[in-house]
């Protein structure tokens, strides 16, 4: 069996043929993919915190809700451990068209927080930041603060951010 030095690339449409899209568009290697098995394949994704987090500390996740999404979450974990603690759990449904706001403490889920309405739709890009603040952590969604949810487990307790569910993920920062 012989294999080729290099395989000629497809040729490609100058349109996205399901959105209709200029192929210049920056979102179509987003949308754009024909296997869909795609949309998962870059998360679970977990960033190490080791400094952990302090009053001032973003959080930026940026990505696409597919088009058939039911749930994604942010969580900020005490430890990189299986069943570590959350200080955070950031959880947009869109199956329930609202977003949880959570923490996890020793195996046990504390009372859940919604924020007002759902700022996430199907197929389409997202921008959260969450930001440390003095008493708790804001979300802010499409440059308008969404929620606040006031610390349950201190901040600098964090040690991981983990970014899962229905979702392509297309950058985590800290600064």
């Amino acid at each position: 069996l012989k294999v080729p030095a290099a395989i000629p690339p497809l040729p490609l449409p100058s349109r996205c043929c399901s959105h209709g899209r200029e192929l210049s568009d920056p979102l179509v290697p987003l949308l754009c993919l024909p296997d869909p098995l795609w949309l998962l394949q870059n998360v679970p994704h977990k960033t190490a915190l080791p400094e952990g987090i302090r009053v001032g500390t973003v959080l930026r996740i940026r990505g696409l809700v597919p088009d058939k999404a039911g749930r994604f979450y942010v969580n900020l974990l005490c430890s990189e451990e299986p069943g570590s603690d959350a200080a955070l759990h950031f959880n947009p449904r869109l199956d329930e068209s609202t977003v949880v706001f959570n923490t996890l403490e020793r195996g046990t889920w504390g009372a859940e927080e919604r924020g007002s309405g759902i700022p996430f739709q199907r197929g389409q890009p997202f921008d959260v930041l969450l930001i440390a603040t003095e008493d708790g952590f804001k979300a802010v969604i499409a440059d308008s603060e969404y929620h606040h949810f006031r610390y349950r487990i201190p901040p600098g307790r964090v040690r991981a951010l983990e970014v899962g569910g229905d979702l392509q993920l297309e950058l985590v920062k800290i600064f």
